[in-house]
């Protein structure tokens, strides 16, 4: 078996024309870690070849809790334990608040934060917006990212992925929050299957 290689690009841009690819990161995280409680509603559309898809979703979390909503896919997590609610499958799994993971929906910060240690960086420009171009330190791997800034370059507002024929797009509104992060009650799934994979 052939075993595929790619290289993983990351284009961020912005009208802010004298930031540089790793203050505009240092500044989104900066950002992001200075809300306190974060929250953000957010719309993915999702294209592959010919097809495409279109959700929407909402997040919130300060610290280690954390609240994701996202199609049948509710994830509670909070005192170290997650709880993975499939309203389709009618399924709970409950595992280590640490398999939470930091991708883009579930740790946005920590996401945005590897970039700044994970990536080399090279100013460019995309389509007359000052860009910049980062390459994963790891050759081997893979995606192609554009990130664009809100007007005063202060948070990431849309998020374009692509890889192959596959193109993920999430627009999001971060903003402070000073609305209660959801816990999860057992209560309220009375005759959903708990799994418990501690």
């Amino acid at each position: 078996m052939k075993k595929r290689v790619f290289t993983l690009f990351i284009i961020i841009a912005t009208c802010a024309t004298h930031l540089s690819a790793q203050s505009l990161l240092d500044t989104f995280v900066r950002t992001l870690s200075g809300m306190g409680r974060l929250s953000t509603e957010f719309v993915v559309n999702m294209t592959e070849q010919n097809e495409s898809m279109t959700f929407e979703g909402s997040y919130i979390a300060e610290g280690q809790n954390v609240y994701v909503k996202m199609q049948d896919i509710e994830i509670y997590a909070a005192d170290g334990v997650k709880y993975e609610v499939n309203s389709q499958s009618k399924e709970i799994i409950v595992d280590s608040a640490a398999t939470l993971g930091d991708d883009l929906f579930t740790n946005p910060k920590v996401f945005l934060s590897k970039l700044t240690s994970e990536y080399n960086t090279l100013d460019t420009e995309l389509e007359g917006l000052k860009a910049v171009l980062l390459t994963h330190q790891d050759i081997t791997k893979t995606m192609q990212i554009t990130i664009l800034a809100n007007d005063d370059a202060t948070l990431p507002e849309t998020i374009v992925m692509e890889e192959g024929t596959t193109v993920l797009t999430v627009g999001f509104d971060f903003k402070p929050s000073n609305k209660p992060i959801p816990r999860f009650s057992r209560d309220k799934y009375p005759d959903f299957e708990l799994i418990d994979m501690r």
